[in-house]
């Protein structure tokens, strides 16, 4: 746990080149052919979100373009609850930025509409705002800003939402 916090303090700070690192050498990051080890199941949907973003933001757009492939892979296993937000989360995430506007928006739908978020409103909010900027991007600006105001306000930011500020208020911006 202390391992995922490090990373997710460093996700959330955009320290990309240090995330990258702290990926490496703690061994979170999985390779396609090797066996995972028990903290890297755990740990690698969060990992491979972790390394997209900051390969993103590093203008590896390979390597992001690679990680959100995995997670598509990962995403058709049978996954349930909390593992199966984290997937739909990064497959959103990184969709977003790399601007693949279908594949984002199929993740934030079945995110937003999956049963098990009764007990996970935090990513019910999570994906009705990645809804909101999928609708945004098809044009349909009202209903965008509404599903992204209701997932922040209602789901989002009660639940640990804050450390989304900047995101939202970025893209809820550009929809303004």
């Amino acid at each position: 746990k202390c391992l995922d916090a490090m990373a997710y303090t460093m996700f959330r700070l955009v320290e990309c080149q240090e995330l990258m690192i702290i990926l490496s050498e703690r061994g979170l990051l999985v390779a396609a052919d090797d066996e995972p080890t028990a903290l890297q199941l755990v740990l690698a949907p969060h990992g491979i979100m972790f390394h997209g973003r900051s390969s993103f933001q590093l203008g590896r757009f390979d390597l992001a373009r690679e990680d959100l492939r995995r997670l598509l892979v990962r995403g058709r296993l049978n996954l349930v609850g909390q593992d199966r937000c984290v997937v739909l989360q990064g497959i959103a995430l990184i969709g977003c930025l790399l601007e693949d506007w279908e594949v984002m928006g199929e993740a934030a739908r079945n995110l937003k509409d999956a049963p098990e978020n009764q007990s996970y409103p935090f990513f019910t909010g999570l994906g009705k705002f990645f809804y909101g900027k999928y609708l945004f991007e098809l044009g349909r600006i009202e209903d965008a800003e509404e599903e992204m105001t209701q997932g922040y306000e209602k789901h989002m930011l009660h639940e640990g939402g804050l450390l989304f500020q900047s995101f939202q208020a970025w893209h809820r911006g550009e929809l303004l």
